[in-house]
């Protein structure tokens, strides 16, 4: 869509450039810079939208990725919530306990 609108105003811009058209070659030079910019920001809009749908793609295989192993590796998610649910414990084991891990 966006190679056609912007492959259009290139194509209007050429036509009133051509010799055909001198008694509008004034007008045609700011509607050309006009033209050139409006094409500059659709390629500019275009990278943009590219690099989000990729973004998406991106976040989409990576969580598919992780559903996959949580499927295959369940009890590493139950660990994983013991160690969440322990961290202060961890951090900061009691006395008693803390001589016999040295």
């Amino acid at each position: 869509m966006w190679v056609s609108l912007s492959s259009q105003i290139e194509d209007r811009a050429t036509t009133l450039e051509s010799p055909n058209n001198r008694s509008r070659f004034s007008a045609s030079v700011c509607l050309r810079a006009a033209q050139e910019e409006t094409v500059a920001e659709l390629r500019t809009v275009e990278g943009e939208a590219a690099s989000y749908l990729d973004q998406i793609s991106r976040y989409y295989i990576t969580r598919a990725k992780l559903v996959s192993k949580v499927a295959k590796y369940p009890h590493v998610v139950t660990l994983h919530d013991m160690i969440l649910k322990n961290f202060e414990k961890i951090k900061k084991p009691r006395n008693s306990n803390a001589e016999s891990l040295y």
